[in-house]
């Protein structure tokens, strides 16, 4: 386990060639309006999920194309034969959300694998975003708890059993978790951010999978700001979502039926249709009035005079974000608006990594995410303020690999100098 911050410096050298990808929800079949929807580059197909007649097809040649891209990518960063320093996973790399842990598990091996063969690449970074949100929650706790109170001795001091929320601390990496099994090559593991600095430390690339840029993933915190307080740092911004996450984009997927039952829901909301919709709306309020039905009338006036706000503010969110249109399966609502769409969040965003990386004025910062599977790229044509601070700010989404589209299957790379190109 080490500190985030030093993830890239403790690498013997400076200014690593980088190349970056993200949302390949490796393992994700689904079946909408009739249609298969697979990862452009899974290995395995799974269908269907449950029943007597589960078929697995072994799709040949599934890399071939990404391999030859990336070679491409490499020799015109690197024209000797040095390969990549790091291949950044920028998140949904597995899909826990809508795969099985045997679909995604067999999927990744394999894309991990193929890339270690090709010899194009000397490490893995990967930061989990929503749908592979879980592995970072078991790689925490199996170090922050279980390890922990296995080699903790008898008698010991309860005290410090547990070395506080350790399990939602967000400035560390670990380089030698079970995840480690799956490739030969160093696998290092940090959330929700990683840092590189180039020209000195006056550039800094920040790489973040992006759904914390998203309203569908900070309604907790958006709830809590709206009955107590600010956030107050990045920390506190993950442990309050997180469990969200894992509601919406683990547990109820990993519950079979019912997480396909939620899929078709969703997607029929996501296609503007009313019913839905309103049943949506007609479920909150009926369990919100069956909250309060047993209560004593003078708690029920007191607690529901102060909550009601909120019940308001839950309601239009989850209608908003539901009612919000993709035409591509699985692609985040943000979609519609781009990156400059999204600038409002991503400057608070920003604020708590300027604060938390003690980044400092005119510094040249380059925000890299995925998650909306748009490839964008936005710089404001005047340094923003973050933060008290005046940053150079400039914003590149990588787009997805979730399904064959060649505006938005991107790699993006960057050289020794810091420069940023998209294959």
């Amino acid at each position: 386990m080490n500190n985030a911050k030093q993830l890239f410096e403790n690498i013997p050298g400076k200014n690593q060639k980088l190349v970056v990808i993200s949302d390949l929800h490796l393992g994700d079949t689904r079946y909408i309006d009739g249609q298969t929807h697979t990862s452009v580059l899974d290995k395995y197909t799974h269908y269907p999920r449950s029943g007597p007649n589960e078929t697995w097809v072994v799709r040949e040649g599934h890399l071939d194309s990404f391999l030859e891209r990336l070679e491409h990518a490499k020799n015109e960063v690197a024209p000797t034969d040095s390969p990549f320093d790091f291949m950044i996973l920028l998140g949904d790399i597995f899909d826990t959300s809508l795969a099985t842990f045997q679909e995604t598990i067999a999927n990744v091996q394999a894309f991990l694998d193929g890339v270690e063969r090709s010899g194009l690449v000397k490490a893995f970074v990967y930061i989990p975003g929503n749908h592979d949100h879980h592995f970072w929650q078991m790689i925490n706790e199996s170090y922050g708890i279980a390890q922990t109170v296995q080699n903790w001795p008898q008698n010991g001091d309860p005290t410090k059993i547990l070395p506080g929320p350790h399990h939602k601390q967000t400035d560390l990496a670990y380089d030698n978790s079970f995840l480690n099994a799956l490739t030969g090559l160093p696998l290092h593991i940090v959330s929700p951010n990683a840092l590189c600095k180039y020209n000195d430390g006056q550039t800094v690339y920040v790489f973040h999978h992006g759904h914390l840029f998203s309203k569908a993933f900070i309604l907790v915190s958006e709830i809590f700001e709206k009955l107590f307080e600010k956030v107050k740092d990045l920390e506190e911004l993950e442990a309050l979502n997180a469990g969200w996450t894992e509601l919406g984009w683990f547990h109820i997927g990993q519950t079979k039926s019912f997480g396909e039952k939620v899929e078709v829901l969703y997607n029929q909301i996501r296609k503007g249709d009313e019913d839905a919709q309103q049943r949506i709306a007609t479920v909150i309020d009926e369990q919100w009035k069956n909250l309060f039905k047993n209560m004593h009338w003078a708690y029920r006036w007191a607690v529901k005079g102060y909550a009601t706000p909120s019940k308001w503010f839950v309601k239009h969110k989850l209608t908003n974000i539901l009612k919000r249109k993709s035409e591509t399966p699985g692609a985040s609502d943000e979609r519609n608006i781009g990156i400059v769409g999204m600038m409002d969040v991503i400057t608070q965003y920003m604020t708590h990594i300027v604060n938390l990386y003690d980044l400092h004025e005119n510094m040249d910062v380059r925000l890299v995410f995925g998650h909306t599977h748009l490839y964008d790229k936005y710089t404001p044509n005047e340094p923003i303020d973050i933060a008290g601070k005046k940053i150079n700010l400039s914003v590149y989404n990588c787009g997805a690999w979730q399904e064959a589209d060649d505006q938005n299957n991107r790699l993006l790379t960057i050289d020794a100098s810091g420069e940023l190109v998209a294959y």
